[in-house]
């Protein structure tokens, strides 16, 4: 029997595949180029997801039924297309690899301080393996149940968080210029592109037609999202946000009212361990699954340990410290991001269509 989720599953996934890191993550990354200007930085992520959402939307058209590494198969022929499909399980180990790393660093330091990255990590790949191989309909019923929570939560903790707002922590408005604002739309345009896994629902969903219009709504759910977030962060912390690694964590820190309500970062660390999960969850379908399509195997469950154990590794081995993951985000993750998930897939788009416009039999896959 084939795997299904139904339309709202897969928007609350494909929402958590960009904000599950981005909640935590992407604040700092923003203010280390923007100061009070941050606030600006959705507004080009929107557009950014505009840019995805076209791409997806030719994709579709070009290759009708296709996931991502089949369509590059089809386009690119035996070999190319293999290569070409090797570059993006590559992507997606790559991204598993760095949010594994990142989510180890934050248990690390919000809960766990004690304990090795190694074993945090381990359990967290153990457990992420154990959902998979149970097939991406567990994720998505996860999804559906703790979405509304974690919602409620973070309206919740954004209101409290007012408290200790200040609006002259906005002043001055683009003092430098737009140059620091472009900078830090950077790293959320790199969030925008992990909107390619929509493609996974391709062969999950009873109307993949749909997906464009699904992503739409995703993206500006999350503009709407990371505006509120970051102009509670900027109010909150002021100059101070900068120099924070995980500037969210901080503001719910700042929450007190009286001597009964305190020290709500719990409610945050575990909304950011769940979301996460999710995150972590349905990029590791991605990659046995297509690993499945690109070498023909019987079931994607054949490579989900083996593929969960290289993950614990990578984490580790790739990155052993937080200036390493900070050094690949900074230096090498726009370029790769965008050769891996836009380039190729347009090129190959483009073959497809001067293929058909020639009227050349496509390659024999």
């Amino acid at each position: 029997m084939r795997e299904q989720l139904s339309r709202l599953q897969f928007i609350f996934l494909l929402m958590w595949v960009v904000m599950g890191t981005g909640y935590v993550t992407l604040p700092a990354a923003i203010a280390a180029f923007t100061g009070p200007d941050g606030w600006m930085v959705p507004v080009f992520f929107l557009f950014s997801c505009l840019v995805m959402i076209a791409l997806i939307a030719l994709f579709l058209k070009s290759f009708p039924g296709k996931t991502l590494v089949e369509g590059l198969t089809d386009a690119f022929g035996r070999w190319l297309g293999v290569a070409a499909g090797l570059s993006v399980l590559l992507w997606f180990y790559l991204v598993l690899c760095t949010v594994v790393r990142e989510v180890v660093m934050f248990i690390n330091i919000a809960v766990l301080v004690r304990v090795p990255p190694y074993v945090t990590a381990g359990l967290t790949v153990v457990a992420l393996g154990y959902a998979i191989s149970q097939g991406v309909e567990v994720l998505g019923r996860l999804a559906q149940l703790i979405t509304p929570v974690v919602a409620f939560i973070t309206i919740i903790l954004l209101a409290l968080a007012q408290q200790h707002a200040n609006p002259g922590h906005l002043l001055p408005v683009l003092a430098d210029g737009w140059t620091p604002v472009l900078r830090g739309s950077v790293p959320a345009t790199v969030y925008a592109m992990e909107l390619a896994v929509a493609l996974l629902g391709v062969p999950i969903l009873a109307k993949p037609a749909r997906i464009p219009r699904d992503v739409l709504l995703v993206s500006v759910v999350l503009t709407v999202a990371g505006l509120l977030i970051e102009l509670t962060v900027i109010l909150v912390l002021g100059p101070s946000v900068s120099s924070a690694s995980f500037p969210i964590l901080e503001v719910v820190r700042t929450i007190e009212y009286g001597h009964f309500l305190s020290r709500l970062d719990a409610l945050y660390v575990m909304s950011v361990v769940v979301t996460i999960f999710l995150k972590l969850g349905f990029l590791h379908y991605g990659l046995v699954s297509e690993t499945q399509r690109l070498f023909r195997l019987s079931h994607p469950r054949d490579v989900v340990w083996g593929a969960s154990f290289a993950v614990w590794a990578g984490s580790v081995a790739l990155f052993p410290d937080q200036a390493a993951v900070s050094n690949f985000i900074l230096n090498s993750v726009f370029g790769y991001f965008g050769a891996s998930v836009i380039i190729l897939p347009l090129f190959a788009i483009v073959v497809q269509r001067l293929r058909k416009w020639l009227g050349t039999p496509e390659p024999s896959v």
